[in-house]
């Protein structure tokens, strides 16, 4: 998802999950799409310069050794090292993303 609000571009990387979430595959995951996400803005977004990236993973429940493993994860993108935000389902992406840019 990409919102642009003013000059600013967020990007929110979402993983949803159903109940079992498995932190390799989650960063691995992650990883790919923002990759991906970086290499679409760069042909379509040129005048945007700077934007804000967000790995959110988002599950009905966690395993409690699974949110420790992810919660201490860390995303690099094109050298930036990215938190992944853990949160429940049923919230909203954009509502998320102001609280984590607050």
């Amino acid at each position: 998802m990409i919102f642009v609000a003013d000059q600013d571009m967020l990007i929110g990387i979402a993983e949803l999950k159903g109940k079992t979430a498995h932190a390799d595959e989650i960063t691995e995951k992650l990883t790919n799409a923002s990759e991906i996400a970086v290499e679409i803005l760069e042909r379509i977004a040129g005048h945007f310069t700077r934007f804000d990236m967000y790995h959110m993973v988002l599950a009905k429940e966690w395993d409690p050794s699974e949110h420790r493993v992810l919660s201490k994860r860390k995303i690099t993108v094109r050298g930036k090292r990215c938190d992944i935000v853990l949160k429940r389902c049923g919230g909203s992406f954009s509502e998320m993303i102001a609280r984590l840019r607050a």
